[in-house]
């Protein structure tokens, strides 16, 4: 999991104009960003869930490629010299 450190000197990421303001709200300002992203990771994974929803929508639909590929398979199979020797 996420391990939050309260370290004195600053990490890379948290250099800059807010510094200050990191140091006075410390832990808070972590756990906002933290639970910030662990929604926009929720978000996200209902988005990818919603999109595989619509595109499963007309799995019931007989393709016609698909159709196509059965019917080459068993004529494949039915011309085969193996079936032919075994049909008599």
């Amino acid at each position: 999991m996420i391990s939050i450190t309260a370290t004195k000197e600053p990490r890379q990421d948290q250099v800059g104009s807010n510094h200050e303001e990191m140091h006075e709200h410390g832990m808070e300002v972590r756990q906002e960003e933290l639970d910030s992203l662990k929604k926009q990771r929720i978000n996200a994974f209902m988005k990818r869930k919603k999109k595989k929803k619509k595109r499963r929508k007309g799995s019931n639909i007989e393709r016609p490629r698909k159709k196509i590929k059965d019917l080459l398979k068993t004529h494949k199979a039915m011309t085969s010299s193996w079936f032919q020797r075994n049909q008599n």
